[in-house]
């Protein structure tokens, strides 16, 4: 039985690869990885955290004055 291997992807042909697709992918070890996309939730998450930290940045900045 033998197992047929797609050819490695050198870092330089990963850097100028485009599928025109717009998905994104991680190179390892000359291996092509699709990224999935980021949920709902994780999105709603990251901009929940961002918004606390940039209101207590300008609680600490205010209450230094």
């Amino acid at each position: 039985m033998t197992t047929e291997t797609s050819p490695r992807m050198s870092f330089e042909n990963y850097l100028a690869y485009d599928d025109g697709t717009g998905q994104q992918y991680e190179w390892v070890d000359g291996v092509l990885l699709a990224v999935p996309t980021e949920s709902e939730f994780n999105a709603w998450l990251s901009f929940a955290l961002q918004l606390y930290l940039i209101n207590s940045g300008q609680t600490q900045t205010d209450s230094a004055l």
